[in-house]
C-alpha cells in the first residue's frame, strides 16, 4: 500500500532541471514538516523518560483491560479533545497537545505495520 504514495517520477528542481539522485520508488521524508517532527521528537522523549524508552513496542492487554490499539485510540483522542477546548499544552509535559495526539497515531501505524495491533474488520 505504501506504494501508492512513493515518488513516480522524479522531483524537479526550481530551475525545471531534474534531481539527479535517484529517489523513484522512494517515500519523500523531506516533505515531512520539521518543526512538528521536532515536537513530535519531544513527547517521544517525554515518554522514554517517563514509561523507559521504546516501552510502546511491548504490546498485548495491560491491567485495566485496555489493548494497545484503543489505549493509544484514547490518549490521541484525549489530546485532541484538550485541543477542542483550545488548550494548546498538555499540563504534565508542558508539551504541545498536537504533539502527543501526533505520536500516539504514530505509534499506532507503527504497531499495524508490525502486526502487533489488529485491524477491526470494519474499518
Amino acid at each position: 500500500m505504501i506504494e501508492n504514495f512513493m515518488l513516480q517520477k522524479p522531483i524537479t528542481e526550481d530551475d525545471g532541471e531534474l534531481n539527479k539522485k535517484a529517489d523513484v520508488g522512494k517515500p519523500p521524508l523531506s516533505l515531512l514538516p520539521p518543526e512538528a517532527m521536532l515536537e513530535i521528537a519531544k513527547v517521544f522523549g517525554h515518554g522514554g523518560r517517563k514509561y523507559g524508552i521504546g516501552n510502546w513496542r511491548r504490546h498485548g492487554v495491560n491491567g485495566d483491560g485496555l489493548d494497545a490499539r484503543n489505549r493509544y485510540l484514547s490518549a490521541a483522542m484525549r489530546h485532541i479533545v484538550s485541543m477542542m477546548k483550545l488548550q494548546d499544552s498538555d499540563d504534565e509535559s508542558g508539551l504541545l497537545h498536537a504533539a502527543h495526539a501526533a505520536a500516539c497515531m504514530m505509534i499506532l501505524i507503527e504497531l499495524r505495520q508490525a502486526s502487533l495491533v489488529g485491524v477491526p474488520s470494519e474499518v
